[in-house]
C-alpha cells in the first residue's frame, strides 16, 4: 500500500500545483489571491520535486516507480478505450 499512497501524493502535488497555474492564467484574480497561487504553485512543485528528485529523503523508491508506471498505462490504456468509444465502437453485448 505504500507505493501507491506516495504515487497519490505525486498526483496531489501535480494536480495542486497545476489548479494554481490555471488560476493564475484564468485573469481575473485580485493581488492577494494570486499570491496565494503562488504559493500553491510553489508548495506543489516541492512536493512533485521531493518525490522524484533521488537524493531527497522520501524520494520515489523502484518499487514506487513502478507503481507510477503501471498506473499511468491502466490509465492511457482506459483512455484509449474511451476514444474508441466515442468514435462509435460500441463494445460488443
Amino acid at each position: 500500500m505504500v507505493p501507491i499512497s506516495e504515487v497519490g501524493s505525486l498526483a496531489v502535488g501535480v494536480g495542486w500545483c497545476s489548479a494554481c497555474i490555471a488560476y493564475l492564467l484564468r485573469g481575473r484574480r485580485t493581488a492577494v489571491h494570486a499570491a496565494l497561487a503562488v504559493v500553491g504553485v510553489v508548495v506543489g512543485a516541492g512536493i512533485v520535486l521531493m518525490k522524484v528528485w533521488p537524493t531527497v529523503p522520501g524520494s520515489f523508491t523502484g518499487v514506487e516507480w513502478l507503481a507510477f508506471v503501471t498506473w499511468c498505462v491502466l490509465g492511457f490504456t482506459f483512455w484509449l478505450g474511451r476514444l474508441s468509444f466515442q468514435n462509435g465502437a460500441a463494445p460488443s453485448d
